[in-house]
């Protein structure tokens, strides 16, 4: 037969009693419950503090589970740190060429208008231009250009925007190949 804990509860509150024979009677019928369901009060009282083991035994490995998550969690957070450090470290590198890069252009255009100065725009067109395939074509084509197309060409040129004329000048040549 197995131990009847709720009519067991039942007696037990009943020792709280003031009257020294109910509380008397509530020890005895504890007693035979008890005998009944087979146990002693020393299993009783070890039966609570095996429950109260499991429970601190579940709590202890509950902190442990949190515990190796927030270690996995710091991990994480210094990995992030390194690639954030990382990252900054190339951008500041990154940051540094382009500075040197802006310095370079800089110097090459100043260059530039030197030498569009000392050559004078139809020389520096000519250095520019001299390069490309048709340039016998463009030389050819000058002729035949319009008022419009020649100024067009001279802003391009003046504003130093030498993808905008060379498209001009092969628009130009496309244009008047025959003539």
């Amino acid at each position: 037969m197995s131990l009847d804990r709720a009519k067991l509860a039942k007696v037990l509150a009943l020792l709280d009693s003031d009257q020294p024979g109910e509380r008397a009677a509530a020890m005895e019928a504890a007693t035979r419950i008890l005998r009944q369901g087979r146990a002693r009060w020393a299993d009783l009282a070890l039966a609570g503090a095996t429950a109260t083991t499991e429970q601190l035994a579940q709590a202890i490995r509950t902190a442990q589970a949190w515990q190796q998550r927030a270690e996995g969690a710091q991990r994480a957070v210094q990995t992030y740190r390194d690639a954030r450090d990382s990252l900054e470290r190339q951008n500041r590198a990154l940051a540094r060429r382009l500075t040197d890069a802006e310095a370079r252009l800089e110097i090459a255009a100043a260059e530039n208008a030197k030498l569009r100065r000392a050559l004078g725009p139809q020389k520096a067109a000519a250095a520019v231009f001299d390069g490309m395939p048709a340039a016998d074509a463009v030389r050819n084509a000058a002729a035949a250009l319009t008022p419009a197309e020649v100024g067009a060409l001279r802003g391009a040129l003046a504003a130093e925007d030498w993808p905008e004329a060379k498209r001009l000048v092969e628009r130009f040549v496309a244009e008047h190949r025959g003539t």
